[in-house]
């Protein structure tokens, strides 16, 4: 399971542009390549390189402070900063405990002093600054200018839209917008980001969603609330689940008091003790599985399903016939989607703590390879590992060494010896 996990975190950050440059990432050192091979920046200059996003990346030569290049492989900061983000337009940097703007050329823009700088989407940030026992807010323009909202507040929220959720003296949360007002008063036991145009709140215990007005579009009588990206709001209550558009008008209705209802990928799946059901963005049925199933997000639309005792080849892209032990997405190739494929020894023991069959898979015979989006295995397989780099570029592990490929195992760079991979620093 460790290398599953840590297969996925790796997953996450190695997302890039198809004409950027790339970074390869091992436990001894670190490269910067481009899409053909040819070497940016060699392994042994630094400890590890972290992909920020827009062909910028984080260095490291002591595996603790980062230093800011460019895709070309140019330093453009001193190594100083404990982590670099790039989020929303807006580059941070934390050094010494407290959160700074950089410039894209490394200049430092502002002040290292915040708790935490959360970009508004509007070109500026919000920066928390810590009090004697609140954070005081300061909105922050895009040369790292700063002023006082005049707002003291606990926490802080997911942001959507301009507005960011606040926690204020008093322990209830509102929504301060780009500016440093309060748009929505503190008057909500908890509130989260908005998205489409409305967001979903707490009171009185109960969930519900309101407006950018603070209007409420549904009232606070639901267990359970969420407002999807696409702006459909997943409702769950004692007589069943509910579908509603971002104006609250109901979409569909599925009764039962064991029912729920979870977002997967653009859609949604409702459960309860007979089936598993899956729906598109539109309310359309993709397909019925068993209660025990399980869903998951793949690429492009796609969806991962499961079938079976985890260790059984029983995963598989929704709407293909090809069954895998495990399946994870990783990118694209040439704008089309490509997995990442399981395979490991495996055998049935009986479970006297469960009383029911399980599989005991041994992890040390894992090998991975790549998977296309009709659910077929690609050319080469039995990998260590497989990392997303770019857009049609994998880095894959053998047992003597690293290399970069195409999906179908074109080689256009090889390390210079046998290493581990290892999980992200940030």
């Amino acid at each position: 399971m460790k290398r599953i996990v840590l297969l996925l975190a790796c997953l996450v950050l190695f997302v890039g542009s198809a004409h950027a440059a790339v970074a390869v990432r091992t436990d001894e050192t670190a490269a910067l390549l481009r899409e053909d091979g040819a070497e940016i920046v060699p392994q042994g200059v630094y400890e590890d390189i972290v992909p920020l996003g827009e062909d910028l990346f984080a260095a490291t030569e002591d595996g603790e402070h980062y230093a800011l290049l460019d895709g070309g492989g140019a330093r453009l900061s001193d190594a100083r900063y404990e982590e670099l983000r790039l989020a929303d337009g807006a580059l941070t940097a934390l050094r010494d405990g407290g959160w700074g703007l950089l410039g894209r050329d490394g200049a430092e823009r502002s002040a290292f002093a915040y708790s935490g700088i959360v970009p508004t989407g509007r070109g500026g940030c919000w920066g928390l600054r810590a009090g004697e026992e609140l954070l005081d807010l300061f909105i922050l323009d895009a040369d790292g200018g700063a002023h006082s909202s005049g707002l003291r507040v606990r926490r802080w929220g997911e942001p959507g839209e301009g507005l960011l959720p606040v926690m204020s003296e008093d322990g209830l949360w509102g929504y301060c917008d780009a500016g440093g007002g309060m748009a929505i008063p503190a008057r909500y036991e908890w509130a989260g980001g908005f998205a489409s145009g409305c967001a979903a709140v707490a009171e009185g215990g109960r969930y519900g969603a309101i407006d950018r007005s603070g209007a409420w579009i549904v009232p606070a009588e639901w267990d359970f609330l969420t407002v999807t990206p696409e702006g459909i709001l997943l409702l769950a209550g004692e007589g069943g689940v509910q579908v509603r558009s971002a104006s609250g008008e109901i979409l569909a209705e599925y009764p039962g008091e064991g029912a729920w209802i979870a977002q997967v990928g653009a859609g949604y799946a409702v459960g309860d003790e007979e089936s598993l059901r899956v729906f598109d963005a539109s309310g359309a049925q993709i397909d019925a599985l068993p209660p025990d199933a399980s869903v998951s997000e793949g690429i492009a639309g796609q969806l991962i399903v499961s079938e079976g005792i985890w260790g059984e080849r029983c995963v598989r892209i929704l709407g293909t016939s090809g069954d895998y032990q495990n399946l994870f997405p990783l990118g694209t190739a040439e704008g089309e989607p490509v997995y990442a494929c399981m395979e490991a020894r495996s055998a049935y023991y009986q479970s006297d703590l469960l009383g029911e069959v399980q599989v005991s898979v041994d992890m040390d015979s894992a090998r991975y390879g790549l998977v296309d989006g009709s659910g077929e295995p690609l050319p080469p397989r039995g990998y260590l590992s497989v990392q997303y780099l770019s857009d049609d570029r994998f880095l894959v592990q053998s047992e003597s060494q690293y290399r970069m490929i195409n999906s179908w195992g074109k080689v256009y760079w090889r390390s210079n010896g046998a290493m581990r991979t290892v999980e992200p620093r940030f």
